[in-house]
């Protein structure tokens, strides 16, 4: 990081990095408000003026109200405003469109597709879609090895999917040799969702820097 050792314990790292994760239940029982001015006194900075980041989320009603009484999609809100208002150098999404309202979703693109102005933005998700239209770099990972490198114009969801199928087939060869049913299950409409058929699980996952994405084809 930075061309220097990366140690997660490292005081100076640790403030310029957050992570905003796919489920998380911390801090039941504060409001958003309070939770907000919580994290940025953690890396010591005056509390942010989220007005903007609230509209654009639709979370206006919800600014006042315990984090344990939100639903999944808003509790993922709350995260999401505070990771873009603290506005790290390295800031980590993991699934970070899951239970979004269309409005949000739409919201986290434009976030995420402009943060190479800000520092680094690395994210996994399911859904093809917020790869490609986000992403400056894909890395396809297979049992935590990197697979497959896409940048650029590579960057397109027919070249993606051809790479998952290949390795969908060679895995279900390989259950199938080796007498395990193969479970096959089908992304969603449109093929924004879901796993790829042939494979237990596949995940994608993103990075975009000031300078990236990454498919993962194993469930972290």
């Amino acid at each position: 990081w930075k061309d220097r050792p990366l140690s997660f314990r490292v005081e100076s790292f640790k403030r310029e990095r957050f992570v905003a994760f796919a489920e998380d239940r911390a801090f039941p029982y504060f409001t958003f408000r309070e939770y907000l001015s919580y994290a940025a006194a953690a890396y010591g900075r005056p509390t942010p003026d989220v007005q903007a980041l609230v509209a654009e989320f639709g979370f206006e009603p919800c600014t006042d109200v315990l984090l344990r009484e939100l639903s999944t999609g808003n509790r993922k809100k709350a995260a999401l405003i505070t990771a873009f208002a603290l506005q790290p150098e390295l800031l980590l999404l993991d699934e970070p469109v899951n239970g979004l309202d269309f409005q949000s979703t739409e919201a986290l693109y434009r976030l995420m597709a402009g943060y190479r102005q800000r520092g680094t933005l690395l994210f996994s998700s399911h859904i093809l879609e917020s790869i490609c239209l986000t992403a400056d770099r894909v890395l396809v990972l297979e049992q935590g090895r990197i697979r497959r490198t896409f940048a650029g114009a590579q960057i397109t969801a027919e070249a993606i999917r051809e790479v998952l199928r290949d390795d969908a087939a060679v895995q279900s060869d390989h259950e199938t040799a080796a007498g395990r049913p193969v479970r096959r299950r089908c992304p969603g409409p449109g093929g924004r969702r879901g796993a790829v058929p042939g494979r237990p699980g596949c995940r994608l996952a993103g990075d975009r820097r000031a300078g990236g994405a990454l498919p993962e084809h194993s469930l972290v």
